[in-house]
């Protein structure tokens, strides 16, 4: 909210988990597409209806092998959107060159559309995410608070991803998380030596 009016704040933070879900067929498309299984096939309980849903991604409650884990899948035509919208923005950064040239502002807005290319290309392959998870679970045993959902690799792709069902509260719920007893400045120390 510091940087954009609140207005434009509080949608931005919608798109975190309360975009509109895509429906249950292009769900169980994506999951047969790539395990040549319905969902009733390969999972002995699914909850058609998704828990969270973001601009990139939605996710759902199942339960596999025995576990409880969350499905998550790829939005439809997300790609296509971003690859779009990345190649719009980047055009008018290049219409803006000859007129701003090697301004700080320039360069800086510049330097941080290349980090966000770097960010939202990675958010789209889910199998960077399972890559990233294993990575912090290397690390787990300098940090026994942290928690990692194990990955159902076999059923890893970059447009699905399953994984163990951990109960967790959203970093930017502060107040769930002192309801808790934790200690904001704790957490945040533990959250940057990782």
């Amino acid at each position: 909210e510091d940087l954009v009016p609140k207005t434009y704040a509080r949608e931005f933070a919608r798109l975190l988990d309360q975009t509109p879900a895509a429906g249950m067929d292009y769900v169980s498309e994506v999951i047969r597409r790539r395990t040549k299984k319905s969902p009733d096939e390969l999972f002995t309980d699914f909850d058609p209806k998704a828990i969270a849903s973001a601009s990139v991604g939605q996710v759902h409650r199942a339960r596999y092998k025995g576990v409880d884990v969350v499905v998550k899948i790829r939005r439809p035509n997300v790609v296509e959107t971003i690859t779009l919208d990345n190649a719009i923005l980047g055009t008018l950064l290049e219409w803006l060159r000859p007129f701003f040239g090697e301004h700080y502002l320039y360069r800086g807005f510049e330097v941080l559309f290349a980090e966000y290319k770097r960010i939202v290309v990675g958010e789209l392959d889910f199998r960077i995410e399972a890559q990233n998870a294993e990575r912090l679970r290397a690390q787990q045993p300098r940090h026994p608070r942290l928690v990692i959902p194990e990955i159902a690799h076999e059923l890893t792709y970059e447009d699905l991803l399953v994984m163990e069902f951990c109960e967790g509260v959203r970093i930017d719920a502060v107040e769930t998380i002192r309801s808790y007893g934790l200690d904001l400045g704790e957490l945040v120390e533990a959250l940057l030596e990782i």
